[in-house]
């Protein structure tokens, strides 16, 4: 890793390490552009063990990605055709691997739920009857297990918030991951270990060792329920390993605004970002909302005024409300009810899945190579 180089960019203050044979020119979190010749000698202090090698594409990852963005109700027609994409480059994100085991006590009182029958008198008659209610008993035991944590490493105060999130929730096989080799990296920029493995442990490793461990426990409880439950916890490492792991993380800009896509670099493919709005379309389903709305502001009022009347009218009159006018009322108000629910869902169906064809049919013009049909352009 000695022809490495690290620069930090100028407008999201992100650190990327590569290696200048890639001719990167670009940051991954915020698109802007960078001058190689600007670039420092990187200055490693953390260097990976292992890492997950890339498993996926470029292509594949665009695929994917165009795939993703065609999604959902509110989504442009045109965000496939309008937006505008930065470089497409892997990354890769540093990560501490905890292998260890934690240990503890717990108590709590658990619940069983029991019936019992009681009697009563009732009219001069023993009558027999029934009650529900819980036996809280207490319970005690102890707590060991292995566990496997993936912490992110990187600096949350620089990088996207919603970066550490999304490393924070990565799954793993441990069977996937290879000693480190600079050949894996090659093409790919490198995140550095910005923090050490203690902090990274009792920011995020420890809380999820917790999770963990409750977890474990919870299961262990016996009854039907628990309060009251007070435990303690050890941890103890057998081994902290260097990890980096794999993502594609790409800026793309509609309308004037960017968008950040995250997904992992290996065979997981978890994708998360952000789509644009289509508020134009958000507004016709609101409008065609409206009649519904409607009805029930109009069917509460009527119902106010028949019961209103109601109240001031004799016995004499107040047999034929009973009998005819309010089944009348009622019937009537459901058959209209449901008429105009139908219709509005209906609307509002059509509307939103004539949007999902017109993206549909974009996104297999653009996988099969062929022209766009000008009226979807």
């Amino acid at each position: 890793m000695s022809n490495l180089k690290e620069i930090s960019c100028k407008s999201c203050g992100a650190s990327l390490i590569f290696d200048p044979a890639t001719q990167m020119s670009s940051c991954n979190f915020c698109g802007t552009k960078f001058e190689i010749d600007l670039a420092e000698k990187s200055n490693l202090v953390i260097t990976p063990d292992k890492l997950f090698p890339f498993s996926i594409t470029k292509d594949q990852f665009k695929n994917i990605l165009l795939i993703w963005l065609s999604k959902g109700d509110y989504t442009p027609d045109d965000i496939l055709t309008s937006s505008i994409f930065d470089e497409i480059n892997g990354l890769y994100l540093p990560q501490y691997l905890y292998e260890g085991s934690y240990s503890g006590n717990w108590s709590a009182s658990s619940g069983y739920k029991k019936t019992e029958s009681y009697a009563v008198v009732v009219d001069n008659k023993v009558k027999t009857k029934k009650r529900k209610f819980t036996d809280w008993r207490p319970s005690n035991g102890q707590v060991a297990n292995k566990y496997s944590i993936l912490a992110f490493a990187g600096n949350s105060d620089v990088l996207p918030s919603t970066i550490a999130s999304f490393m924070n929730q990565d799954t793993f096989d441990k069977e996937d991951l290879k000693p480190f080799k600079s050949e894996y990296t090659s093409g790919f920029n490198i995140v550095p270990f910005d923090l050490d493995f203690e902090n990274v442990w009792q920011s995020v490793g420890y809380k999820k060792a917790k999770e963990l461990y409750l977890s474990d426990i919870k299961q262990r409880i016996p009854g039907d329920k628990y309060k009251d439950l007070v435990y303690d916890m050890n941890c103890e490492h057998a081994r902290i390993t260097n990890i980096l792991s794999p993502a594609y993380i790409v800026n793309y800009e509609f309308g004037g605004k960017k968008f950040n896509v995250y997904m992992d670099g290996d065979k997981s493919k978890r994708i998360e970002g952000e789509r644009p709005i289509d508020k134009a379309r958000q507004e016709k389903v609101q409008l065609l909302k409206k009649p519904i709305r409607r009805f029930w502001w109009l069917s509460g009022i009527t119902t106010f005024s028949i019961v209103l009347i109601y109240s001031n009218l004799s016995n004499d009159y107040r047999n034929g409300f009973e009998t005819v006018i309010f089944p009348i009322f009622f019937l009537l108000m459901l058959i209209h009810g449901t008429v105009v629910h139908i219709k509005s869902k209906k609307s509002i169906k059509k509307l939103l899945s004539n949007s999902k064809e017109r993206r549909q049919t974009i996104l297999k013009s653009m996988q099969d190579g062929t022209s766009i049909p000008e009226e979807l352009k």
